[in-house]
């Protein structure tokens, strides 16, 4: 099985990716619904409400676009970790003790691992991060908190199948906006969902997306100049195999991270920001 990454990790300040020009994805889609399971163990959050609703309205937000016939449907419990991949059972839990191995603690919000084989998802397992950061439905306050729709509309997107974009303003951007913004689509994201789960529909039936021209403006983003240079991508001989195909099963991971994690809540909510690091290598199977 050949394991492909993107993650987001802090790097002291975090930046956005200006290789993407719009929507990305890996070549892979969904055959049908994408069924998924929640953890029994549930969040630790206080006050967070109730999960399984807000999960259902961030995939509401993927569903409701008329141009495309993507759905998403929720079958029940599980007491199969979020952590454990290649099971080909859907899975979305919060971590208390989050793996080493995901990033920073303080960091990384949420983290998504995609499985497919021979073009077709089979899995997309997501962890949300409890140890260093609380879930909220709703603006965060500040600090370490984050809005759990806003970061599950984010990850489902990873899941459906879509990379970073560096569309200002998209939901599928690599950086957290610190406030509620990434839970409505823009027409980005909708043009990317529709061309890979196309419908009969027109996509202006969705009422909730926004328009391009109330992205945020390009005078608002980082500099190119102060942009970090990627040195962790790592090559592989299986670097051709493009668009989930060659009968081989991948995994991927994305996540988020936030900017000046020592003291998030002295840094303004539009700072926060991430930095996409792509990397690929082999695992056996």
């Amino acid at each position: 099985m050949r394991c492909s990454i993107a993650s987001l990790v802090v790097v002291g300040a975090c930046l956005v990716s200006p290789s993407a020009l719009a929507w990305e994805t890996w070549g892979v889609v969904w055959e049908g619904d994408l069924e998924w399971r929640m953890n029994t163990a549930g969040p630790s959050s206080p006050g967070l409400g109730d999960p399984l609703e807000i999960f259902e309205d961030a995939y509401g937000a993927w569903e409701a676009p008329g141009c495309t016939d993507f759905n998403a449907e929720y079958v029940g419990t599980t007491t199969a970790s979020s952590t454990v991949n290649g099971d080909d059972e859907t899975s979305y839990g919060f971590l208390q003790s989050w793996p080493s191995s995901y990033g920073s603690p303080t960091g990384v919000i949420a983290i998504t691992f995609n499985v497919w084989w021979n073009g077709v998802y089979t899995e997309a397992d997501v962890s949300f991060n409890e140890q260093g950061w609380t879930f909220v439905d709703g603006a965060p306050s500040g600090g370490y908190y984050a809005d759990l729709e806003s970061i599950a509309v984010h990850e489902f997107g990873h899941s459906i199948g879509f990379d970073h974009s560096s569309v200002p303003g998209s939901s599928m951007t690599g950086g957290y906006s610190g406030g509620v913004d990434e839970r409505t689509l823009t027409d980005d994201d909708i043009d990317g969902l529709c061309t890979m789960y196309p419908g009969s529909g027109d996509p202006g039936d969705d009422d909730d997306a926004t328009d391009d021209d109330d992205a945020v403006d390009d005078d608002d983003a980082v500099d190119d100049d102060d942009a970090v240079e990627d040195d962790d991508d790592v090559s592989s001989d299986d670097d051709d195999e493009e668009n989930g195909g060659g009968g081989r099963r991948r995994r991927s991971r994305s996540a988020a991270c936030a900017l000046d994690a020592a003291d998030p809540a002295g840094a303004p909510a539009a700072l926060l920001l991430v930095l996409a690091l792509g990397r690929s290598r082999r695992r056996s199977r």
